[in-house]
């Protein structure tokens, strides 16, 4: 199931305003065709999506979990290349790859930015998985990923993706850094995953 994730304008005609109203005491009527954030939860399937890398490759969801060869999915949003606690979860996670491989599982970090500070972001950690360009916030609005702190800050979330595309975890914790490795390990138990 491919999810679109594009939007309309409603950029229909102005709406009029009653006689002796000035242009800021007028409420505009919602449109029916307003983004909605899913509420995903474990049980659901994973949308599909795809995006540029750290080396301008093209990753998909779909290419994670090829049959027979596929692998379940760490997919680990984070709100920006290189501010301090980022730096400290992405560097938690390259410290526990080999776990993550042993758990038959691959680590994939999102976040908005461009490809090239996804690139230095990877080189100047050393980190051994992938980062891919959430450029529109495509991806986090699938998943349905909110904002922080009164909207100032992207949300950090981790969704464990089975290898059949079901999430069988989800965790949010916008401090605890280190909790998403652990929380991640834990979901990737072989009863949990198995597909």
């Amino acid at each position: 199931m491919m999810m679109s994730m594009s939007t309309r304008s409603n950029m229909s005609a102005p709406v009029p305003r009653r006689p002796g109203s000035s242009p800021r005491s007028f409420s505009a009527p919602r449109s029916s065709r307003a983004v909605r954030v899913l509420a995903l939860g474990v049980g659901d399937k994973a949308p599909a999506f795809s995006a540029k890398d750290q080396n301008g490759k093209t990753v998909s969801l779909s290419s994670l979990q090829l049959p027979i060869i596929g692998k379940a999915v760490v997919l680990a949003f984070y709100p920006s290349d290189g501010s301090p606690g980022c730096t400290k979860e992405m560097g938690a996670f390259r410290d526990a790859i080999a776990e993550f491989k042993k758990a038959g599982a691959v680590v994939v970090g999102v976040s908005k930015g461009t490809v090239e500070s996804k690139k230095e972001f990877a080189t100047d950690l050393d980190l051994p998985f992938t980062l891919i360009n959430d450029e529109n916030d495509e991806i986090r609005t699938a998943y349905g990923v909110k904002a922080e702190l009164f909207g100032a800050l992207p949300g950090r979330e981790t969704f464990v993706i089975a290898k059949d595309g079901t999430i069988v975890a989800r965790y949010s914790d916008a401090f605890g850094f280190d909790k998403h490795v652990l929380k991640s390990l834990e979901a990737l138990e072989p009863a949990t995953v198995m597909a």
